[in-house]
């Protein structure tokens, strides 16, 4: 996520969040659909190719290259784990927003338990204007 860019167009924090959501669900979906996709697919064929290096009656170029294709495959599981594994870092660098999104949500609750407070208050400031006014009336009426 591009931060500068986002300051240059003023984006609030509501936005500036959402916007994190968004890119934390494309990772968790690429981390855990593509990728783990991937690695299933590697782990099938490495199977298949381990029962047939099961079966006897191989040539040798066939066991070798068999062989290669094995470990050719562990090679591209372990390099697909660590790419799962450098994904959830990732979403621990998220952790710092989250937790200045979740600030910025209590104080807004708090502020808006503050505003209605204060209209509360007004409602009551106000109730007591008009009966002074209206006491005013009466009082001016009678002097009259």
């Amino acid at each position: 996520m591009n931060v500068q860019k986002q300051q240059r167009d003023n984006i609030g924090p509501e936005q500036m969040l959402n916007n994190l959501r968004q890119e934390t669900r494309k990772n968790r979906e690429m981390a855990t659909e593509i990728i783990g996709r991937e690695l299933n697919d590697k782990r099938e064929r490495l199977q298949e190719i381990e029962m047939l290096l099961q079966e006897p009656a191989c040539s040798q170029t066939e066991l070798e290259r068999l062989t290669a294709d094995v470990r050719n495959l562990n090679r591209q599981t372990q390099d697909l784990e660590v790419k799962l594994q450098q994904n959830a870092p990732q979403n621990d660098n998220l952790a710092v927003y989250k937790s200045q999104a979740n600030g910025v949500s209590q104080k807004k609750e708090q502020k808006m338990e503050e505003i209605k407070k204060l209209e509360v208050e007004k409602q009551a400031i106000e109730r007591q204007l008009r009966d002074k006014e209206e006491q005013y009336v009466r009082l001016k009426a009678r002097s009259t």
